[in-house]
């Protein structure tokens, strides 16, 4: 810039200096302006905030006052509904009164004999159920029936049954399989004992 105002006539730079000068000028006050109307819409809208909230309590206000009144009034009504002297029940004769107390104990008498009687059928139960567990336990071996011990000779007898089985069942179904006569597999058993 320094290079250029050089060349410039002085003239030109005063006119170019003034207008810079005049629209900085303009700038700022724009600015001015601006923040101004930003304080006062900022002004505003607390004002109204501010009314909006004083409406609120008021009518809030107003509202409690109303429920104030109608429960003083409620209030009222009501002692004036009410008689004034407390009225009590008649008397009762001695004769009455004995009863009631016969009749008391009486209840008594039979609620402790119902409790009594409950407490003895459950001792009874709980007696029951310790007795079923210890015959549980005394009779657990003599319960169970195993089987009597086979001896050795019996043991080997049931081998052989089993053998002969398996045996017969393979013969059958070597015979379904290739369909020989007896004659047929004499000879196939000679040839092997040779």
């Amino acid at each position: 810039m320094s290079s250029i105002t050089r060349v410039m006539p002085t003239t030109l730079q005063k006119t170019i200096v003034k207008a810079a000068r005049t629209m900085k000028k303009k700038i700022n006050s724009k600015k001015r302006f601006n923040n101004k109307v930003k304080k006062l819409e900022k002004f505003f809208t607390k004002q109204a905030k501010k009314q909006r909230i004083k409406k609120l309590k008021k009518s809030k206000f107003l509202a409690n006052l109303k429920r104030t009144k109608e429960r003083t009034a409620n209030l009222l009504a009501k002692k004036k509904a009410q008689p004034l002297k407390k009225i009590y029940k008649p008397r009762r004769s001695k004769e009455i009164i004995a009863q009631e107390k016969l009749e008391k104990e009486n209840r008594i008498k039979e609620r402790v004999i119902k409790n009594q009687k409950i407490k003895e059928a459950k001792e009874y139960n709980a007696q029951q159920r310790e007795q079923k567990k210890l015959d549980k336990l005394t009779n657990a071996r003599s319960t169970k029936k195993y089987a009597p011990r086979r001896t050795k000779a019996e043991i080997q007898l049931d081998i052989m049954k089993n053998e002969l089985i398996r045996r017969n069942k393979f013969d059958k179904m070597f015979n379904e399989k290739f369909n020989l006569s007896p004659t047929s597999i004499r000879s196939i058993k000679r040839s092997i004992r040779l």
